[in-house]
């Protein structure tokens, strides 16, 4: 799976994820981009099957129409929604059980109309091939907002310590900064709670403002290491479909 943070500070938004994909117990990617800029002053960061007819996020969010400058959110967000709509819908829905696990998705961007930053989650339950409908979790009024997502179970204790140092009224660069030592430290204590399924070779990180996306990358220091794969391990027993490896497969 994943752990990614997104959190409000100064005048942005701050969206770090670790960059692991795993498959059952095995890893197989220590260097998976989990955040993807779908607009000029728009993310999204995705957890949960990584996998669509064997092409990752990253590659089928290339091809998402980007919205021109000055779309408002919720029209950005439409879009998105619409598109990973046509994305997960061509997997038959005769292949059951072909993309159990679902998927999360935060889109943060600048809110034109109301002169703030928003967050908006999207969902896909289970085995469906639609999204729920978007929900808004932080609109442009809201100041103290920080959330968590992925497999958040394991490092339960640490994500609750970690949040009670986190300031809203934090400049650019500290929260930059606290979103990196988030999920390092986050990684940390998910191998000490012998956990695997967080880490990677990089943390991710997106800069969102009014005006533009800061994009960056920094090494987590913490070893990982890819799993070789064999036959019989190309699909999860937790997603024995006959025919799932070939729609949609791995955990982000």
């Amino acid at each position: 799976m994943t752990l990614i943070v997104c959190l409000k500070a100064r005048d942005c938004i701050v969206i770090s994820a670790d960059s692991l994909t795993s498959l059952g117990r095995k890893i197989v990617s220590c260097t998976t981009e989990k955040l993807h800029q779908v607009g000029t002053d728009a993310v999204t960061v995705s957890c949960g099957l990584s996998r669509v007819n064997d092409k990752g996020w990253g590659t089928i969010l290339a091809d998402f129409p980007a919205p021109p400058n000055g779309t408002a959110i919720a029209a950005t967000v439409s879009r998105l929604q619409a598109f990973l709509n046509e994305i997960i819908g061509r997997v038959p829905k005769s292949n059951v059980g072909a993309c159990q696990g679902g998927n999360t998705f935060l889109l943060a961007g600048h809110d034109v109309a109301n002169s703030g930053m928003a967050v908006t989650r999207l969902t896909r339950l289970g085995d469906r091939r639609q999204f729920e409908a978007a929900t808004t979790v932080s609109n442009a009024s809201d100041h103290d907002y920080i959330e968590w997502i992925g497999d958040t179970t394991p490092v339960s204790t640490y994500i609750a310590s970690k949040t009670a140092l986190y300031d809203p009224d934090m400049p650019q660069d500290a929260a930059v900064e606290f979103a990196i030592k988030a999920i390092i430290d986050g990684i940390a204590a998910s191998l000490a709670a012998g956990n695997h399924t967080i880490g990677g070779e990089f943390v991710s990180v997106a800069l969102v403002s009014a005006s533009n996306v800061t994009s960056s990358r920094h090494p987590t220091g913490i070893p990982c290491m890819v799993t070789a794969l064999t036959g019989s391990s190309i699909v999860p027993p937790d997603h024995a479909s006959p025919l799932a490896g070939s729609e949609c497969r791995y955990q982000i």
